[in-house]
Formats: C-alpha cells, sequence, structure tokens
C-alpha cells in the first residue's frame, strides 16, 4: 500500500525542522511555484538548492495539494492522449531525495523512472532483482531521520504526483546476467550449450541446478556472480535476443514464466504509486511473441492492474502498430529517430497526423506514436526546432506526444526555451483544444500552417533543412497569406513570438498577409492574429 505522502513529509520536517534560512527558502520557492506553476531554471538552479529548503518546500505543498496520483480516479487511460513524456535515470541524481528538487522544474506531464531495483553497474536498464530496491538510492539525511528505502521511494513518489507528473516505469523482458531469477529459476529461460540450442532443454536446465545447489554448499548463500563463472566455464548461456549482449531474455513462451513477468508491474505497482507502464520490447523478439507478451502484462494472473494504467510500447517494427492500437495508448519504435526536417518528412508529418485522426475518430481510448528527440544526434537549435514542432502542429485529434531523454532535464539552454515555448502554449491552449487545421504549406526552404479557433488565428512558422543549400544563413523574404480565412477589410492585431522571451512583438496587418524576411536557419516563429 502506498504511504500518505502528506505525512511523510510532516514526519520528515519534525525531524527537520526549518530554520530561518531553509524556511525562508521553502516559502520563496513555494510562492514562486504557485504563481507559476513551475520553477524556473534561469532564475533557480536545482542543485543549488539546500535539503531543508527543499524539504520545507514540500512540507507546504502537501498542505496545498495532494501526493496522491493525478490519475487515480480516472476511470481508464484516455489521459495519456494529452500528454508529454520524459525519461528520468534517478541514479543521476545521485538518490531519491536528490532527485527530488529537479521535479518542479520539469516542463512534462510524465516522467518514466528506469529501474530503481538492484542492478548491475553495467546493465542500468536490466535490473538483477525486480523487487529489491536499489540501496545505492538511499539518502543519508533520510536514512538518519528513520526513513526506510521504500519510504524514501514513496517520498519521490509523493513529490512527482505533489508538482502533477504522472510517473510510470520502464520494464523490459531483458535482464541482467547476474540475476537470481536464471539460477533459481533456469527453466524461465531457453539455454545454449557452446552457442547452439539443443531440443531437449531438461539436461542443461539439470545441470544449471546442480551448478546452483553447490554453489550454495560451498557459499552458504547464493552467490550469483560466482554461479554465472561456473555455468559460463560449463559453456552454458541463458539465451538473450538483439544486440543486447550478455543480459538474459525470458521465454515467454513457458506459462510460468509468462505468468513471473506479467506479475513483475503488478507487483510494483501494489507496492507504489505507479501510473502508467513503459514497456520495452527488444529487437529480435518475432511479432506474435511481442504481441502476446502485451497481452499477457496487461492481464496479470495475480490480480488486476489499476483501471487507469496507461501503456507506451516500445518495439523496433513499426509494421506491428495496428496490431498495437487495440492494447496500447501509445507506440514507440527505435527506429532512426527524426533527425532532419526536409519537406519530405514535414508532409509525411502532416500526413501521419490525419492518420492518427482518422485511427482515433470512433475509438474511445486514442493511440497515439510518440516522437522522440534523442540525446545522441540532433543540436540544440534541431532538438528544439522538431519541439516547437510537436508542440504547435498538436490540435486535440492530430496530437503525438513528445519523449525526452533524461539528458534534457539537467540541460539549462534547452529548459530555458521550452518554458517559453509551454508558457506561449499554455496562453493559447484553447486554440489547439478547439481550433481547426485549415491549411498546410512548404518548400523546400520552410514551411508554415493555419490554426483557428473562432477569431483568433494561430500561423505556426518553421525553417526546413534544405536540399540545394545547406550552408544558407536563412531563406528569403516569406510571404504567408491568410486572406481566404478572415474578411477582407478587416485589420488584424499580430503578435510575433520568436521565443527570445515568453513575451511577443506586437503590430496591426492590414493587408491579409505577413511577411517574413529574418527567419533564421534551423528556426521557427509563431504568429497570432486576432
Amino acid at each position: 500500500m502506498a504511504v500518505s505522502g502528506k505525512k511523510l513529509w510532516q514526519r520528515l520536517s519534525a525531524v527537520h525542522p526549518s530554520s530561518g534560512s531553509a524556511s525562508d527558502e521553502g516559502l520563496r520557492l513555494f510562492r514562486e511555484y504557485t504563481h507559476r506553476g513551475f520553477l524556473n531554471e534561469d532564475e533557480l538552479s536545482a542543485q543549488g538548492l539546500s535539503d531543508h529548503g527543499v524539504i520545507d518546500f514540500f512540507r507546504r505543498l502537501s498542505l496545498l495539494r495532494s501526493s496522491s496520483s493525478p490519475v487515480c480516479r480516472r476511470r481508464d487511460a484516455r489521459w495519456m492522449s494529452d500528454c508529454d513524456f520524459q525519461f528520468f535515470q534517478l541514479r543521476d541524481a545521485g538518490s531519491f531525495f536528490k532527485a527530488i528538487r529537479f521535479l518542479p522544474f520539469l516542463r512534462t506531464d510524465a516522467i518514466v523512472l528506469f529501474p530503481v531495483t538492484q542492478i548491475q553497474d553495467e546493465f542500468p536498464l536490466y535490473p538483477v532483482s525486480h523487487s529489491i530496491l536499489d540501496p545505492s538510492l538511499g539518502d543519508p539525511l533520510l536514512e538518519d531521520a528513520g526513513f526506510s528505502l521504500e519510504d524514501q521511494f514513496h517520498l519521490f513518489l509523493s513529490a512527482a504526483h505533489l508538482t502533477g507528473l504522472k510517473v510510470g516505469y520502464f520494464l523490459s523482458p531483458l535482464i541482467a546476467p547476474d540475476s537470481a531469477v536464471i539460477y533459481r529459476k533456469p527453466e524461465f529461460f531457453l539455454w545454449t550449450r557452446a552457442g547452439r540450442l539443443p531440443e531437449d532443454q531438461e539436461p542443461l536446465l539439470e545441470q544449471v541446478r546442480t551448478i546452483t545447489a553447490d554453489q550454495f554448499q560451498k557459499d552458504g548463500r547464493y552467490n550469483y556472480r560466482a554461479i554465472r563463472e561456473r555455468v559460463n566455464e560449463a559453456s552454458l548461456v541463458a539465451l538473450s535476443v538483439g544486440n543486447e549482449e550478455d543480459t538474459a531474455c525470458f521465454h515467454l513462451e513457458n506459462e510460468a514464466s509468462r505468468e513471473y513477468f506479467a506479475d513483475i508491474f503488478l507487483n510494483l505497482q501494489s507496492r507504489y504509486s505507479l501510473d502508467f507502464i513503459y514497456l520495452s520490447l527488444p529487437e529480435g523478439m518475432n511479432p506474435v511473441e511481442a504481441e502476446e507478451t502485451v497481452r499477457l502484462v496487461q492481464h496479470p494472473g495475480k490480480g488486476a492492474l489499476k483501471k487507469y494504467t496507461g501503456w507506451i510500447v516500445q518495439y523496433p517494427d513499426s509494421s506491428l502498430e495496428r496490431e498495437f492500437q487495440e492494447i496500447t495508448n501509445l507506440f514507440c519504435t527505435t527506429e532512426q529517430p527524426m533527425r532532419s526536417l526536409t519537406e519530405e518528412v514535414f508532409h509525411y508529418w502532416f500526413h501521419t497526423l490525419g492518420r492518427l485522426f482518422e485511427i482515433n475518430r470512433n475509438k474511445r481510448i486514442p493511440f497515439s506514436r510518440t516522437v522522440s528527440i534523442p540525446l545522441q544526434g540532433p543540436s540544440l537549435s534541431e532538438a528544439l526546432r522538431i519541439y516547437f514542432l510537436t508542440r504547435f502542429s498538436g490540435l486535440k485529434g492530430y496530437r503525438r506526444p513528445l519523449l525526452l531523454e533524461e539528458h534534457y532535464i539537467y540541460h539549462k539552454e534547452f529548459s530555458l526555451i521550452q518554458n517559453r515555448i509551454e508558457d506561449v502554449y499554455t496562453r493559447y491552449t484553447s486554440v489547439f483544444t478547439k481550433g481547426h487545421l485549415l491549411k498546410v504549406v512548404a518548400d523546400e526552404t520552410y514551411a508554415w500552417w493555419i490554426i483557428k479557433e473562432r477569431s483568433r488565428i494561430l500561423i505556426s512558422l518553421i525553417s526546413l533543412d534544405r536540399a540545394s543549400d545547406c550552408t544558407s544563413d536563412g531563406t528569403g523574404p516569406i510571404r504567408i497569406d491568410y486572406g481566404e480565412f478572415v474578411s477582407s477589410s478587416k485589420i488584424l492585431t499580430v503578435v510575433e513570438y520568436d521565443f527570445s522571451s515568453s513575451q511577443g512583438s506586437l503590430y496591426l496587418s492590414a493587408d491579409n498577409s505577413l511577411v517574413i524576411d529574418d527567419l533564421s536557419e534551423k528556426g521557427f516563429k509563431l504568429f497570432s492574429l486576432q
């Protein structure tokens, strides 16, 4: 059962009461956060916050807000269609408590936690244990105050929920080679001898069991690293899939293995307030087994997942997308993410948006594909251009959620422009919720599109990667004609945003067109007309 976040913060505050300076800091953070809805990295530094100031801030926030999941009373997972997502590797922050200070700075709807249970250092995504929290994520300050490791994880989850974030968990059928389950339940895996996969697995399974029992007799405990070394010396290896060397993959054709794997997330959700699952299916898993894996995790044997539990499935083959549309909310491929924005890619983007709109027309729970901005590849300007495109082409019926790597949590330059984009997007939320996409225009150098809601018109303009002149410092003058959508005699007020700040430049337009002569390479602008 989840522990009350409010009580945890009150208890922590009682053990570590705020001094004058910490109380002042907590109050300053609280006022800033309740005024804006987030903390601004441009003015405050997450790393610079004191522990006691963070405690005081969340204590105050827990008195104002519920620490329960923001979606815990939802009847289903439709909430995911309105979300953007960001990976969050807690280990980069150092501990559950140290990671808490970054949460109020995030401008996203949901975070995906990488495994927080015990791991081998070289396999951070594929745990040794799916149930035992990693002691390295504990914090001395909280340990001295009598907070268990589970209490500390509950504190992190309650802090995320207090800041309005939904929390998901990364799960894969791949596990690290020192995992206990490999040697305690060898029948859950396929085994090879000297690289060959025999039809009769039983002699290999029996040999693994014998080695495990013998090593236990020698050590008086299960030393899985030593057991693995002896198993390897016998030329035995638990089979993996794809390119993930040294990992092992559950053999999900085995009924007992399926039940074990299906219950992993169920057991975590019953202990902690987790809102959705990010299921990563490895390259090399065949489509039939991949689809069956998704279905079985959605229907675990020992109980039922929370009714609001959302789903993201990552699978390298987009051809399976249609099969997943009925059983997941979001689909994410491990194909090469968007690294360039040519005219062809831009047209494909809006074609995909239209196709998603048709898919979701009669669906109770919308289906979508995520857009990934990866850690490696795009420059800052390219990453921000993709971010702009996902945000301002995102009419509700066409929406494609964003998936950000954890690197951007700590990237101050990215966060600065992201905040400005989010501030402007929030200003025009009603247009994106209720508006209509009227026109899309693109050539090899730039593209623009028009969204209208009642008397408000939004025009987004973005530079494209030029096939003929990649060294150009910008485009020539661009004329955007919106006359067909307004009265010919009407003078409109125009607000132009170039995101050098959250405020726009104000002027009047009387000729039913815009002329832009300063769009930079990798640049973008937004125009609001009324």
